[in-house]
């Protein structure tokens, strides 16, 4: 039997997610994402989408509903390891030994765009929106090394997995070249994963080359290292410009 989504899970956010976080992945959802009925969504699932913002945008319900959700929380904690998860795991991992060709098909989403050379920096696509330009033609390019010279090494990112049922979280980057990045954050991914960066910064397609547990000041946490597959910077003229998420 299929188990009902959350909140969190039908907005793509995290249980101690702030607020700044759950309204911009509504947001995201409903706009940039189309969900929305006028944009061509589908109705009732932008109803529960809906639903899902109007209980946890409000502090009260939201502690009524996570309240509600504590005693799922526990018992899905204790389930042992499934065969299906051992199977993700086995996937990514032989993911991870595979190289992908990036010519015509999206990093992410695994459709094809038929743009092969002719891929611009600024090339999008079509079906989820990521950037198609190879981080490897970033690495030769002289603009590319000037910009990641003018980067902070520390900046908020959301990432997302698992096209076309999209789990974005958030993280914080420790370490960023044109090769790749490492990020802190709250969940432990596969080696191997594929997944799809968006950031003040640059936008990206990686994957999961290693992480390890972090303890600090506000418990464990995971430290991921990337390889970008594509990548994509907001800049201008060769001048780095932060942009608001």
């Amino acid at each position: 039997m299929k188990k009902r989504k959350t909140y969190y899970q039908i907005l793509h956010v995290q249980q101690d997610a702030p607020l700044e976080v759950i309204r911009s992945s509504y947001r995201t959802m409903m706009q940039k994402l189309k969900m929305h009925p006028d944009l061509g969504g589908d109705e009732e699932n932008a109803a529960m989408i809906n639903q899902a913002y109007a209980v946890l945008a409000n502090p009260s319900t939201r502690a009524e509903y996570d309240t509600s959700l504590e005693m799922v929380v526990q018992q899905t904690e204790s389930e042992p390891f499934t065969d299906q998860q051992a199977k993700k795991k086995s996937y990514y991992a032989k993911q991870n030994d595979q190289a992908i060709d990036t010519t015509n098909i999206c990093a992410f989403c695994k459709s094809t765009h038929n743009l092969g050379d002719k891929v611009l920096p600024e090339s999008l696509c079509s079906i989820c929106n990521s950037t198609l330009y190879p981080a490897v033609k970033q690495a030769y390019e002289n603009c590319g090394q000037r910009i990641i010279s003018r980067i902070d090494k520390q900046w908020p990112v959301t990432f997302s997995l698992n096209w076309p049922e999209i789990e974005t979280y958030t993280g914080q980057t420790q370490d960023v070249s044109l090769n790749g990045m490492q990020i802190l954050c709250n969940i432990a991914l596969d080696v191997g994963q594929i997944i799809k960066i968006d950031s003040n910064s640059l936008d990206a397609v990686a994957r999961v080359v290693n992480l390890r547990e972090d303890f600090n000041s506000t418990g464990k946490q995971w430290r991921i290292g990337l390889e970008f597959l594509t990548l994509q910077f907001h800049s201008a003229h060769g001048t780095f410009v932060r942009l608001d998420i």
